[in-house]
């Protein structure tokens, strides 16, 4: 800001910062600093389950890595797609243990969970917020998701490292 004195009035002239932009959208979270959300449905994927599909973005990780399914039951079976119908792999597996998460823009759900039940621990993170995850056994998954709504979120992670299902 700065300020004119032309010998009794004042003018003011602004300058605002500009605002910044979100970063381009990465979504491979072995390589970008920060890594977007894929926009996703979760499916049916067992004969009982009938039910439509779930909407919202999640972070997808290599497929040797982690799981499409959530390993459910009944109508809560689902199989994780993109929006154009790519199979992605949200559910993290044990190596999640010790992942930090770190919510850059919009706001993230981070699930802690057994594998296959309908019982788990959530954690929302507003942007700045960081969790670490800690699985209590007999917790063995992690999933990183928006939080009851399809909109997209940028995340930084640390001690992240992806491994092959099992090895963990």
């Amino acid at each position: 800001m700065s300020v004119q004195n032309d010998g009794g009035s004042f003018a003011y002239e602004f300058t605002l910062d500009p605002q910044p932009q979100p970063p381009e959208p990465c979504t491979d979270p072995v390589s970008c600093e920060i890594v977007t959300s894929v926009r996703s449905v979760w499916n049916c994927n067992a004969p009982d389950c009938t039910g439509d599909p779930w909407q919202g973005g999640v972070i997808a990780w290599p497929s040797w890595s982690a799981y499409s399914d959530n390993g459910r039951n009944g109508n809560d079976a689902r199989i994780v797609y993109s929006l154009d119908g790519e199979q992605l792999f949200p559910y993290m597996g044990a190596w999640a243990n010790g992942c930090v998460v770190t919510a850059v823009f919009d706001y993230v759900l981070v699930i802690e969970w057994q594998r296959g039940t309908n019982d788990w621990r959530s954690t929302y993170l507003a942007p700045g917020e960081s969790h670490t995850i800690s699985l209590i056994e007999p917790e063995d998954n992690a999933l990183i998701e928006t939080p009851d709504s399809p909109t997209t979120f940028g995340i930084r992670l640390e001690n992240c490292d992806p491994q092959p299902l099992g090895s963990s």
